[in-house]
């Protein structure tokens, strides 16, 4: 079991080196992010926590298989099929808190464009 604070440097680390491209082998960081992403004891805060890595951090796992998507190659392709294999288990495994994350974002999203557009 993680320590949340552990938790977060771990899943940072993981993401910079992800964006930075800082790997060598498609299956190393796949395998760190699952030991973390997939741990049987997650609480709610640690869910909260990961689903802010996947969903709607800036430098989280979605913009990194954006990023990613327009290198073909056989490393980053593989890389990529993993983290969506990983992502898809934590959705299935965490479904109820998963929906109300991404239902906490899509209601703060309005917000958020009006804060953006008055400024």
């Amino acid at each position: 079991t993680w320590g949340l604070f552990s938790m977060e440097t771990l899943l940072d680390d993981i993401l910079e080196k992800l964006h930075l491209q800082n790997y060598h082998d498609s299956k190393e960081l796949p395998d760190e992010l699952e030991k973390i992403v997939l741990d049987e004891k997650l609480d709610k805060a640690a869910i909260a926590l990961i689903s802010s890595r996947i969903f709607s951090d800036d430098r989280g796992l979605f913009p990194f298989l954006l990023e990613a998507s327009g290198q073909k190659d056989r490393l980053h392709s593989t890389l990529r099929k993993y983290i969506f294999e990983i992502i898809a288990k934590y959705i299935e495994r965490h479904k109820v808190e998963v929906l109300s994350y991404l239902s906490l974002i899509h209601i703060s999203e309005p917000t958020r464009q009006a804060e953006i557009s008055y400024a």
